[in-house]
C-alpha cells in the first residue's frame, strides 16, 4: 500500500486549462510535436472541407446571417486571373508555403465562376478518413475518400466526382498573434493555431473497390 501510494503521489497533477466559457478541464501534457489522432482527423476534415466547398456565401455572422462571397483573385495554373472562395483562401494557410501557392492556383482553375454569381455550389462530402499513421516524429499520413458534388440550375440533383487523397501532415509551432494584428494575420493565426500543417497531398489509389 505504501509503495502504491508513493507511486501515485510522485505523479504530477494534471494541468488545468480554462476554456472560453470559463470552465476548467484537466489536460494531459504532451510532447511538443505530439498530436492526438482525433485532433489530427478533425484538422484534416475541417481544412479540406473549407478548401473544397464553394457556396458563394461567407460564413454566418454573429446574427446568423450569411453574405455573398465576392471571392479572392488568384492567378490560375493557366496564368489567368480567377477567383477562389474566401474560405478556400483562408484554408490555404493550413498548407506549407511552397505547396499553398500552386494548390490555390489549381483551385482557381477548378472553381466555377457561377459560384460567385449565386447559380452554382460545390460541396465536399467526406465518406471516410483513416486514423493518422505516424511516419516519423511529428509527421503523419491519412487517406480521405470523398466526393465533390456540383449543384447548379441545370443539375439541381448534383453531379458527383471522386475526391480521394492521401494527405501528409506535420506538427508546427503555434504562431504568436499581436494585439494590433491585421485581418490577414488573424486569418492566418486562426488556421495555424492548431499546430499542424499539410505539407503534401496526392491522389489515393484505392484497392478496396467491390
Amino acid at each position: 500500500l505504501i509503495v502504491i501510494y508513493a507511486s501515485f503521489t510522485s505523479q504530477k497533477p494534471p494541468t488545468l486549462v480554462q476554456l472560453v466559457n470559463g470552465k476548467s478541464v484537466a489536460a494531459i501534457p504532451l510532447e511538443n510535436t505530439a498530436r492526438s489522432p482525433e485532433f489530427i482527423r478533425q484538422f484534416v476534415l475541417e481544412q479540406l472541407t473549407s478548401l473544397m466547398t464553394w457556396t458563394g456565401e461567407l460564413p454566418t455572422d454573429a446574427n446568423g446571417k450569411a453574405s455573398r462571397d465576392i471571392g479572392i483573385q488568384i492567378t490560375s495554373t493557366k496564368g489567368e486571373k480567377k477567383l477562389v472562395s474566401t474560405t478556400s483562401w483562408q484554408a490555404g494557410f493550413a498548407f506549407t508555403e511552397d505547396f499553398r501557392t500552386g494548390m490555390l492556383s489549381s483551385i482557381a482553375t477548378l472553381t466555377p465562376p457561377q459560384v460567385f454569381q449565386g447559380t452554382s455550389k460545390v460541396i465536399l462530402i467526406p465518406r471516410s478518413l483513416t486514423n493518422p499513421e505516424e511516419i516519423s516524429k511529428g509527421r503523419w499520413k491519412l487517406s480521405l475518400v470523398a466526393n465533390l458534388v456540383t449543384f447548379s440550375s441545370d443539375n439541381p440533383a448534383g453531379v458527383s466526382v471522386p475526391f480521394n487523397k492521401e494527405i501528409f501532415i506535420q506538427s508546427i509551432d503555434i504562431p504568436y498573434l499581436r494585439s494590433d494584428s491585421t485581418a490577414i494575420e488573424q486569418a492566418i493565426f486562426k488556421v495555424r493555431s492548431s499546430g499542424l500543417e499539410i505539407y503534401s497531398m496526392r491522389d489515393l489509389v484505392r484497392t478496396d473497390f467491390r
